[in-house]
């Protein structure tokens, strides 16, 4: 992912996304499996359950970011373009 934000009109970028999401989120959920069996059964100690959840759970933070689209620029006014009187307030209908 090189570009700032996900091209939403590229489906190669987004099936790359939507593998990496895919994959986050898998690892994401073997943390708290592996937790909840019995002890004799486990793979993780607790530090590196801990560590290995951080690190997915920033992945999809990260993922859901890039997959964000900017907020549009509106400007120095901030006003609001379906308020052309600049009030702040909803137009009535």
């Amino acid at each position: 992912m090189s570009a700032e934000h996900l091209n939403w009109s590229d489906p190669d970028a987004v099936k790359a996304w939507l593998v990496r999401m895919y994959e986050a989120t898998e690892d994401l959920a073997a943390v708290p499996a592996d937790q909840s069996r019995p002890l004799q059964h486990r793979r993780l100690g607790p530090s590196e359950a801990r560590r290995l959840f951080r690190e997915a759970r920033n992945s999809v933070r990260d993922l859901l970011a890039y997959a964000t689209p900017p907020e549009p620029d509106r400007g120095d006014s901030g006003d609001c373009p379906a308020d052309p009187s600049g009030s702040g307030a909803s137009p009535v209908h």
